[in-house]
């Protein structure tokens, strides 16, 4: 009785060696996808940041109510500096 344990060479099916050489390609191509999707969902991410810190800048500038008190400090002080000296 053979069993897969066995010291001797034993002669791997052509199916099994398909389906195994399959399996690699498919996890190769698979982690590169995996790999692209993840430098995607980064780049995009990164753009929608960008867009939120650029909406609340127009916000800020257009309604000045939602203003925080650094950004009335820094008014005040933009202000200051820009009033011609006498």
């Amino acid at each position: 009785m053979e069993t897969w344990c066995h010291s001797e060479t034993t002669e791997v099916p052509l199916m099994t060696k398909l389906v195994l050489k399959n399996m690699i390609w498919f996890c190769e191509t698979l982690s590169s996808f995996l790999d692209l999707y993840a430098h995607i969902l980064e780049r995009f991410s990164r753009s929608l940041l960008a867009l939120r810190n650029e909406s609340l800048t127009l916000l800020y500038d257009i309604h000045p109510g939602y203003s925080t008190p650094v950004m009335e400090e820094h008014t005040k002080l933009i202000d200051c500096l820009s009033e011609p000296s006498s």
